[in-house]
């Protein structure tokens, strides 16, 4: 393939030259140079170029495999194809460029070559999942939709089923309070019941007396509720200055659910001493008589007793410690050849006694005192041969109950109390439960009512100015329903104003002696405005009582006619429907001329065969506005 050229050194013998077998040649004793021939050096240059081009070539098929693969991944790519086919894709894609960035035997035109076809593969990934989740947006908002068809159905369906029950639950009659069907509420003491009888129930109201909680004040937890919205949920807006107030009943002792929301005056009392206002009432040895014959004094229906915990349990004769009172019932033996126990504690605010003692009569029913702690307080008894609480209320009972105040210290003031607290109300109530005649159905009673609490004196006939003008501007609240003509219900509760107009003069006739109001401005149980107002129409004042018993408009002329009750006239977007149901109301307090400063009430009206309402209101004298009335007001 090549030659070899070997010198030696001048006069050198002992020159030598190996050629070995890969090639390298040594020498000893001289200088050898090596060279390839033209031939050999062509063919090494030859081979080289074959070696390049086989690492190119192995190069370009491992790179055209792996972009082929992604391209036919990217090309399979469809309608049907899920997130997880994209996603293997695009790791196909990723492997590849990782080809093509280590195949270094490529030039930059073929690197970019294959870059671009898997641009364009990428490229298709990104328009079938785009497409993808077009698709799948377009299918979840059907599917929004027709869930929001299915949940406006159910609502429909709701809305319907509540005002259908509460159409019925309101009836033709929500405000009788006389009879069979009647509905009452009122103010039982401190205690605000809700009463009614069935079509067919004769038995007397009194044992059906509901007693109805107000929420606020058994939710001790009420200013930590995280839940602002069930919060808002349990409160009363007040309305044009009177308090709002929600009642509650449910659970385990209590059928079916009462609710009611009750619009109240302001309260009124004063500080008076305590002989003032309990003097007539005591008795020897400065005893205040609770329950005395098993018969409870007005006192005790008014007051609970307000026991100091903290004292209770010194407070015994023998000196026996008793239990702390904080829930359940406590009894206590009469010690040997002692006939009375006595419990220091508060009687309104006023430091003294309690005092229990046997009555003479009754000496072997009672075995001892007992004391059972309720929901406003504590309730005073008895207890016989059972171990058993029982109310000194009824005979025999066996004991009676005192009070005897401390007398003050000297130089200390006299013991200040409240006078009942007093205050007039208005609101309206439902009851919701089981159906008489169908225990698988909903059943309501709805009515509204007006009431005092304490010794708040209403107007007498005899007590009715007898002249003069008054208006009086307020609230009114209650229950609808009412049907478009598409047959949607509109139903719920209602705040409104009420405004009304009496005219207090003898003459002339017959406008004379005459008191009606509109009540509008209503606003229904969204929250929105309705276009409604409803006529109170001419009522006679000197028949407004607590009955039924008043006179009614002449639809014609629009005068007192028949001797039945006053009606009302409900107006919708303008139009009126015939007068229906029936209105009436209370004038309270006099001021310093003479003139009522204050009138409350119940409505019902009927809008054809489309609506129902019953509801109730609350008003306050309105100078300015008598200083506009006239006879044409009536």
């Amino acid at each position: 393939m090549g030659g070899v050229m070997f010198s030696c050194a001048s006069g050198g013998d002992d020159c030598e030259v190996t050629v070995m077998a890969n090639g390298n040649v040594q020498s000893t004793g001289g200088t050898v140079t090596a060279a390839l021939t033209q031939a050999a050096m062509d063919y090494l240059n030859l081979k080289g170029e074959v070696d390049a081009q086989n690492t190119k070539n192995a190069a370009l098929t491992a790179v055209e495999m792996a972009v082929q693969a992604a391209e036919a991944a990217a090309l399979a790519l469809n309608s049907d194809s899920t997130a997880e086919d994209e996603a293997a894709v695009d790791v196909l894609i990723t492997t590849a460029r990782t080809q093509v960035t280590s195949a270094t035997a490529l030039t930059e035109e073929e690197l970019q070559t294959f870059n671009n076809r898997l641009d364009a593969a990428q490229a298709a990934v990104e328009t079938n999942r785009n497409e993808r989740a077009v698709k799948e947006a377009e299918e979840a908002a059907r599917e929004a939709a027709r869930e929001a068809e299915e949940m406006a159905r159910e609502a429909a369906r709701e809305a319907e089923e509540m005002a259908a029950t509460l159409y019925e639950g309101i009836g033709e009659d929500p405000l009788n309070d006389t009879g069979e069907g009647r509905r009452m509420a009122m103010y039982d003491g401190d205690k605000f019941t809700v009463s009614f009888d069935g079509p067919d129930d004769d038995t007397a109201l009194e044992a059906d007396k509901q007693v109805l909680m107000e929420v606020m004040e058994n939710m001790e937890d009420m200013e930590n509720m995280e839940d602002m919205e069930n919060q808002e949920m349990m409160m009363v807006t007040p309305l044009y200055g009177w308090e709002g107030k929600k009642y509650m009943a449910s659970g385990n002792d209590v059928t079916g659910m009462y609710e009611a929301y009750v619009y109240s005056s302001p309260e009124e009392n004063e500080k008076i001493t305590y002989a003032q206002r309990y003097g007539g009432d005591i008795g020897e040895e400065n005893k205040l008589s609770l329950i005395e014959d098993g018969t409870a004094s007005d006192i005790t229906a008014m007051f609970r007793f307000d026991f100091s915990a903290e004292t209770l349990p010194d407070s015994i004769l023998n000196d026996e410690e008793l239990a702390d009172i904080t829930s359940g019932s406590a009894l206590f033996p009469f010690p040997d050849d002692t006939n009375a126990l006595l419990f220091p504690g508060f009687f309104d605010g006023v430091p003294g006694t309690y005092r229990c003692e046997k009555t003479t009569a009754q000496t072997s029913v009672a075995v001892g005192c007992a004391i059972a702690i309720t929901n406003s307080g504590f309730d005073l008894g008895y207890y016989g041969s059972d171990p058993v609480f029982s109310l000194a209320l009824g005979s025999p009972t066996g004991v009676n109950w005192y009070f005897i105040a401390n007398t003050p210290s000297e130089g200390e003031e006299e013991y200040l109390v409240n006078t009942p607290t007093t205050y007039t109300s208005y609101g309206w109530w439902i009851y919701n439960g089981p159906d008489p005649d169908d225990d698988d159905s909903e059943h309501a009673v709805v009515s509204a009512f007006h009431a005092a609490h304490g010794d708040q004196g209403w107007i007498m006939p005899t007590e009715i100015p007898t002249g003069g003008y008054a208006a009086y501007v307020g609230g009114a609240a209650g229950k609808y329903v009412l049907y478009s003509e598409s047959g949607s219900p509109d139903s719920g509760h209602f705040t409104a104003k009420a405004t009304i107009r009496a005219n207090f003069g003898s003459s002339p006739a017959p406008n004379s002696k005459l008191i009606n109001g509109i009540i509008d401005n209503f606003v229904g149980a969204d929250g929105e405005p309705r276009s409604w107002s409803v006529q109170l129409m001419n009522n006679r004042i000197d028949s407004i009582t607590s009955t039924r018993e008043q006179l009614v408009v002449d639809r014609t002329t629009g005068r007192i006619s028949t001797r039945t009750d006053a009606m009302t006239t409900w107006e919708v977007n303008g139009e009126a429907a015939d007068p229906a149901g029936e209105w009436s109301g209370q004038l309270w307090k006099n001021d310093n001329s003479g003139t009522p400063t204050m009138v409350t009430g119940t409505f019902s009206s009927q809008y054809g065969e489309d609506g129902r309402m019953v509801g109730a209101f609350g008003a306050n004298l309105d100078s300015d506005l008598s200083k506009d009335l006239s006879e044409d007001d009536f």
